[in-house]
């Protein structure tokens, strides 16, 4: 007997994986054709801004937001009724709201409302850590 005799009579031990790798790529197809008609099929409605322009972050009357809501001009806390006085006293067209990561969004947009609500011109945003 040669040696070629012996090696035929042994089994393959390799997996064929084409079948495998023909089902992951019929998948894939599917979840790519299926991606892309239900994002056409959502309809978002985003909210646009009127108008924006840079407002120097130095110049203005500076609005400090806690994480729980309290605003505080020039270090003094200061309700929601007495922000509009606030403002009015210290003077000035421009409003710089202060926020940390940590304040809830909710907190910003109630002061911002505050502040446009009393006749204020322009609006800045800084996020401190």
């Amino acid at each position: 007997m040669n040696a070629s005799s012996d090696s035929g009579s042994e089994p393959i031990a390799e997996m064929n994986v084409i079948p495998f790798i023909d089902i992951c790529l019929v998948l894939l197809i599917i979840v790519l054709v299926t991606a892309t008609f239900s994002t056409q099929l959502l309809d978002f409605d985003h909210p646009q801004a009127a108008k924006t322009e840079f407002v120097e972050a130095r110049t203005g009357v500076a609005v400090e937001v806690g994480p729980d809501g309290a605003c505080r001009v020039g270090g003094k806390r200061v309700d929601a009724a007495g922000l509009r006085g606030e403002l009015d006293a210290l003077g000035g067209p421009d409003v710089i709201l202060r926020a940390s990561r940590k304040t809830p969004s909710r907190h910003v947009i109630a002061a911002a409302d505050l502040v446009k609500a009393g006749g204020r011109g322009r609006i800045a945003f800084e996020l401190t850590d």
